[in-house]
């Protein structure tokens, strides 16, 4: 391994997970258009088979500027934050490793993290397969918050509601201030815009310059190297979703997810992480924003999401009319579900088939057992950790 003599400036990291002769093209593409003076590359091999590493010894002979750091399964996001406590550089800048940088592209990276209010930056990406498709931020753009590139506005570089996540840059100070990625994320999914999320929240700005681009590979669902399960997306997707979204909103996030038959072992998983809440509340305390603000702010690119989660709650809306005597009280956990759930939310426990006398049972009985939601009133059990009816969290 070559030794570095000096401390550099910038850490690049690079996850990677059977990656074959990608890593190897992006390591090469990275040395030939990189003429920044001070930096390393950290490539996280997080538990590859394919011997797709292999080759580093190699380009350590040859005198560059790389480290290998070894993880064991940790998804996208672990493998990140495991370069992030190796990195020596003060700026860490994150790199996928199916990309090919344009020459310059970081200094331009250094150029927008040189601003304090500036949190994360980003660069414009192309798609290797199709040259003409390019882009510059995400959008997070339906329920599931799968994430869409977002429109250019105003003139560059651009705030943005999320940086795309094969090629973004942090200052270490900033990245341990908001308390980097989030060490409960499962796999692939939602990790750069939950740090987006956070970044803009604690006050910090997304910004990004589509004038120098990195070509990155986008990979069709059954090419990823990392396994993406509906079950473990969802867990990525709510732990995102409680911290940072409300009332109908999260409401509609909920009952979107709600319809798939592995939700009630992702919500099950983030319930019983105590560690998790802990963390939410640390991050919610350091807020400066909030979600009406960010909504706001970006109103012509949050628009479609806004619009989708409104068609969620109505088309539940309908459902819970049309089906009502399955709108019940949970007979295990006491959480009301309201829709058409044949098990519940909260503990996934069946339930059973009532009539709308025991729905509209008085609100005197019910709450000898239950507390109501500060929001909308619903009835829920004490410990329930966000209403099932609007989704907002509850206090504690």
């Amino acid at each position: 391994m070559v030794e570095l003599h000096t401390q550099p400036e910038v850490s690049i990291i690079i996850p990677t997970h059977n990656e074959g002769a990608w890593l190897h093209r992006t390591i090469e593409g990275i040395l030939d258009a990189t003429r920044y003076p001070s930096y390393e590359i950290l490539v996280v091999d997080d538990g590859s088979s394919d011997g797709s590493c292999a080759f580093i010894d190699e380009v350590f002979e040859r005198g560059a500027r790389l480290r290998l750091v070894r993880g064991q399964h940790l998804g996208v996001s672990g493998a990140r934050a495991l370069g992030a406590e190796h990195a020596q550089g003060e700026n860490l800048v994150f790199l996928d490793s199916h990309v090919l940088p344009d020459p310059g592209w970081l200094r331009e990276m250094m150029n927008l993290l040189s601003d304090s209010s500036v949190g994360i930056a980003g660069l414009g990406v192309r798609d290797v397969q199709k040259p003409g498709a390019h882009g510059y931020a995400y959008v997070p753009a339906n329920e599931n918050l799968h994430a869409a590139w977002a429109a250019p506005r105003g003139k560059p570089p651009y705030e943005v509601p999320a940086v795309i996540g094969c090629c973004f840059g942090i200052r270490k100070p900033v990245y341990q201030a908001i308390g980097g990625f989030d060490p409960g994320s499962v796999g692939w999914g939602v990790d750069d815009i939950e740090l987006s999320l956070r970044a803009w929240f604690t006050g910090y700005r997304c910004i990004a310059s589509p004038a120098v681009q990195v070509a990155h590979w986008f990979k069709d669902l059954d090419e990823r190297s990392y396994a993406v399960r509906w079950e473990d997306y969802d867990v990525n997707m709510l732990r995102c979703a409680f911290i940072y979204f409300e009332g109908p909103r999260l409401s509609a996030i909920l009952n979107n997810a709600a319809e798939r038959e592995s939700f009630r072992n992702s919500l099950a998983r983030i319930h019983a992480d105590d560690e998790y809440w802990s963390r939410r509340s640390w991050i919610r305390e350091r807020f400066e924003r909030d979600e009406a603000w960010y909504f706001e702010r970006f109103t012509a690119e949050l628009r479609p999401l806004d619009q989708r989660l409104k068609r969620v709650l109505r088309r539940h809306r309908r459902n819970w009319l049309m089906n009502i005597q399955r709108n019940t009280n949970c007979p295990s956990c006491g959480a009301q579900n309201m829709g058409i759930q044949e098990n519940c939310l909260i503990c996934g426990a069946e339930l059973p088939a009532s009539d709308a006398g025991r729905v509209a049972q008085s609100q005197g009985e019910r709450s000898k057992a239950n507390s109501a939601c500060s929001n909308c009133g619903s009835a829920f059990k004490a410990g329930v950790r966000f209403c099932t009816v609007c989704g907002t969290p509850v206090p504690g």
